[in-house]
């Protein structure tokens, strides 16, 4: 079972602005979870600090904008913003976060860390995104607008990395909360985006501007400059590092073969450029498109796009440490690292 977090650097905890029986099912795993600061040390063989983890559930405050305040609080509370990175994370639908994904970050970052989010749903992301969409941009946007506020008022050389991430529909979401690749690139250090739904605003945006010759399963976007397409962590590794610190680095993962990914109404009279071009990895040559059809064998295929072998489908989390090591590498970081990260935390 889940118990109450020991550690005053998580939400739940007793020492927390937010309480344990407020926080769900999700966000309980998400604060319960984690590697400690001692399970960090072992690991790295070096002194590490506790990391934090911030959670407001949909119980926790009554609106989104109060629940993104107090989601501040916290991260105030437990001097989230003297951290080496702060992570904005959207949630999936249910309010799940991947641990897998946390914890490498974790890891990879010594616990000089801090994690906040908020849930804004309990349905799977398949169906909220049908019918809470709306929520998922409000809670992307107003955690991220509050988080920015009470950053820019720390010291500009104090201040941690902060990222935004996102997975699923929470990728939607997150990606929500900014106009375009330049307000990205203003006010953010970094961005990671997964299995990205095919109606977020800024990601089409990109695939439809996508260069020349560059398929849509994995664009090419303004000749690479920030912006990164992935699918294996091969892929990532031709892109890492970071080339320099004043060019954040965006980073969207997604499979050829994710049902979320590919979903769109679009697809009932229009054959979607990925069947029109050489097929992704993992796309079978004998797919073809057919009206009406090729919707709803797509939109049937999201409901166990979760449960495709690692690596496939919805599933992501063999590449976690690799994504990290692109978008916000710790000094003196290697690819030799991340593989052995990803062994460990999918032992």
């Amino acid at each position: 079972g889940i118990s109450i977090p020991t550690s005053p650097n998580k939400s739940g905890s007793v020492s927390s602005l937010i309480a344990w029986d407020k926080i769900g099912f999700q966000g309980r795993r998400f604060v319960g979870g984690g590697p400690s600061k001692e399970e960090i040390e072992n690991y790295n063989n070096t002194s590490a600090e506790d990391p934090i983890r911030v959670y407001a559930g949909l119980s926790s405050a009554n609106t989104a904008e109060a629940r993104a305040e107090l989601a501040v609080a916290e991260l105030k509370r437990t001097n989230a913003f003297e951290k080496d990175v702060l992570i904005i994370a959207t949630a999936t639908g249910t309010g799940w976060l991947d641990p897998y994904v946390m914890d490498s970050l974790e890891y990879m970052h010594n616990g000089k860390t801090a994690i906040v989010s908020q849930q804004y749903s309990y349905l799977p992301s398949w169906i909220s995104f049908l019918v809470d969409q709306d929520r998922a941009h409000e809670a992307g946007r107003v955690l991220y607008d509050a988080v920015l506020e009470e950053w820019m008022k720390q010291p500009q050389e104090q201040r941690p990395k902060l990222i935004a991430y996102g997975l699923s529909l929470g990728s939607f979401g997150a990606q929500d909360a900014f106009s375009g690749v330049n307000d990205i690139r203003r006010n953010l250090d970094g961005a990671l985006f997964t299995g990205t739904p095919n109606e977020a605003t800024l990601w089409r945006n990109i695939t439809n501007n996508r260069d020349r010759g560059s398929p849509e399963w994995q664009p090419i976007y303004r000749s690479g400059q920030s912006v990164k397409f992935a699918s294996t962590k091969e892929d990532i590794n031709k892109i890492h590092p970071v080339e320099n610190n004043d060019n954040p680095r965006i980073l969207f993962l997604q499979h050829a073969n994710d049902p979320v990914v590919w979903f769109s109404f679009d697809l009932i009279f229009n054959k979607p450029d990925w069947l029109n071009e050489p097929r992704g990895r993992a796309v079978s040559p004998q797919t073809r498109w057919y009206p009406v059809i090729t919707f709803l064998q797509v939109g049937l295929d999201q409901a166990i796009a979760a449960s495709a072998p690692l690596g496939e489908g919805h599933y992501y989390q063999d590449t976690a440490p690799h994504a990290w090591a692109s978008v916000v590498p710790p000094n003196h970081w290697t690819t030799e690292k991340s593989d052995k990260l990803s062994s460990h935390l999918l032992k």
